[in-house]
Order: C-alpha cells, then structure tokens, then sequence
C-alpha cells in the first residue's frame, strides 16, 4: 500500500512517524516475525527498523535509482543502516 498510495504519486521521501508502540492495548498479539513467532511486546523494539527496512525495499522497487529519505523517530540499534551516503561530488 505504500508504493501504490504514496510512492507512485511522485514521493520518494518518508516519514515512519507510528513507532511508538507503548500504548499498545494487547502487548500479547502474536506476529509471524520472519517464521519465528513472538509477540507484540517482543518485538516492538525493533518495530521501527521494520518499517524503515519495507520502506527502504518499497522505494529502491519504485525509483531504482533514487536515494531515499526516510525519517523515523524511534529507531533501534541497526536502523543506521537505512542511511546511506550521497553521491561524492568531485
């Protein structure tokens, strides 16, 4: 849904500003987490890293050779790794 109601409308910049998860109702939903299972609560540290990873996937599909700008507020340990550096201007 990110590539059809963002994305392809011209955008390649964005902002993951739901990743605050501790008002979270039921901590116990259980979420697939790549086969290994967990819960909510669990995993909602990395959450964000989550979604600036999808983010980063959806925006090299979409314009393949445009440098994204995602921002997130709340990342976790790893999330650096969704910043890349700009072209070197000699």
């Amino acid at each position: 849904m990110l590539k059809k109601n963002v994305l392809e409308m011209g955008t390649s910049s964005i902002w993951n500003d739901n990743c605050e998860y501790d008002s979270m109702v039921d901590k116990d939903c259980r979420c697939d987490y790549e086969g290994k299972g967990g819960t909510i609560g669990q995993l909602k540290s990395v959450m964000s890293n989550i979604m600036c990873h999808i983010t980063d996937e959806a925006i090299h599909e979409t314009y393949k050779s445009t440098r994204p700008f995602i921002v997130c507020r709340s990342g976790h340990s790893g999330i650096q790794r969704y910043s890349r550096p700009g072209p070197v201007i000699i």
